[in-house]
């Protein structure tokens, strides 16, 4: 081997050596996953879930939260309810192309967020919880995938159905 081949390989092992330490100081962070709000919940100013019999409404107005006849909300579970879905995420996508809605109860239960100037910030159609009851199927109104988020959004849509001023 000539000297400038043995050089060539040195300046390629520093430089690969260089790199792995870098990469070992500094390893790159968890992949960021998006969460089913998608947005800053003060920025939402309605929230509307429809049943196939009833639909819930929640305006906010003045600091607070009144239904859609202007009854006020108790303080806080409005906001309460926006921050759990800002951290909720995706557990798994779960179908990509399903053949029928009725494999994961989609039966007509939807949940919209609008923001303030009426932007839709989430719009997800809810299914049945998951066989271990761990989950709750969702899909996004645009998407056709469907996606197993936590169970944690049957808990806080409980909580806003009891706390509703109009239910």
């Amino acid at each position: 081997m000539t000297v400038r081949g043995t050089l060539a390989l040195v300046v390629v092992a520093v430089v690969l050596g260089a790199w792995a330490l870098l990469e070992r100081l500094h390893p790159p962070g968890p992949p960021v996953v998006p969460t089913l709000l998608g947005a800053p919940p003060a920025s939402a100013s309605r929230i509307e879930v429809s049943e196939p019999d009833a639909t819930l409404v929640a305006i906010r107005r003045d600091g607070g939260w009144v239904d859609a006849a202007g009854r006020a909300w108790p303080p806080r579970v409005d906001d309460d309810f926006l921050d759990a879905l800002s951290h909720i995420t995706a557990l798994r996508d779960v179908d990509a192309a399903p053949a029928g809605t009725n494999d994961y109860g989609f039966a007509g239960r939807r949940l919209r967020v609008l923001g303030a100037d009426g932007a839709t910030l989430l719009d997800v159609e809810l299914g049945d919880r998951n066989p271990a009851l761990t989950g709750v199927y969702v899909r996004r109104a645009d998407r056709p995938e469907v996606l197993l988020v936590g169970a944690l959004v049957v808990w806080e849509l409980k909580k806003l159905h009891d706390a509703a001023p109009s239910w």
